[in-house]
């Protein structure tokens, strides 16, 4: 068996998952359920996922940023979630409107969504897919403080998955709490519930996830980047 293709992509639009659209065109032939104009795909070389405060705005130049402040007590999610795309590819900051539970922040409206995030499969996979977030492309450590700086901490980062208990994608609740992402074994994300089967008609499998980012009181300044990768099998 030859190793599936794989695809990434993020809704910059507010059209959530419609299942009467299923079938339709979207991700070239992906059977989506979401216009496909919704989807931009992320690429290593010129897509950043970027978690910032409520002062950076659609259409602004690659590499905007803007501070959230740490909380006094509880924790506070990151407002905005955007793909920093390379300007040598026409860039600038896209939003992911629907991202984290967050409303009310310049139009991002998040909460009990499906159609944030997805993996896209050409091919099927020998078990699960995982999504992990680490240090570096090395896979060894998680010693950044939104991974829980290597001690046991809780990680920032939190994901949910919408096939993690079945095919048909089943939508959050909207204050979801999620599962804290650092490295593997229990902290990384099951994108779907079992293999990835040979694709349908349409061509690809495709899954469904969101993530936010919760900075906690105990956090001191930071400015991280880790790596998200994606850990599959093939036979």
């Amino acid at each position: 068996m030859a190793a599936p293709n794989v695809r990434f992509f993020a809704n910059i639009t507010t059209s959530d998952y419609d299942p009467n659209r299923v079938g339709q065109a979207g991700f070239g032939n992906a059977c989506t359920g979401v216009p496909s104009q919704s989807w931009m795909q992320i690429t290593l070389a010129q897509t950043t996922l970027v978690f910032t405060g409520t002062g950076v705005q659609e259409g602004q130049g690659t590499g905007s940023r803007d501070p959230i402040i740490i909380p006094a007590s509880g924790s506070v999610e990151a407002p905005k979630t955007f793909l920093d795309v390379a300007a040598n590819t026409g860039g600038g900051m896209f939003p992911v409107p629907l991202a984290g539970t967050q409303t009310g922040s310049a139009g991002h409206t998040g909460g009990a969504h499906i159609a944030v995030f997805a993996v896209a499969f050409q091919g099927s996979t020998a078990g699960s897919p995982f999504l992990e977030y680490w240090d570096t492309d090395s896979l060894t450590s998680t010693q950044y403080q939104c991974l829980g700086s290597n001690i046991g901490g809780t990680p920032y980062i939190r994901g949910y998955a919408c096939q993690d208990s079945q095919a048909s994608p089943i939508a959050p609740d909207a204050e979801w709490g999620g599962t804290p992402l650092a490295g593997g074994g229990a902290n990384r994300l099951r994108l779907y519930y079992q293999a990835v089967p040979a694709a349908p008609s349409s061509g690809w499998t495709v899954c469904y996830y969101n993530l936010k980012v919760l900075i906690p009181q105990t956090a001191s300044p930071f400015n991280e980047s880790p790596v998200c990768i994606l850990r599959y099998t093939y036979n």
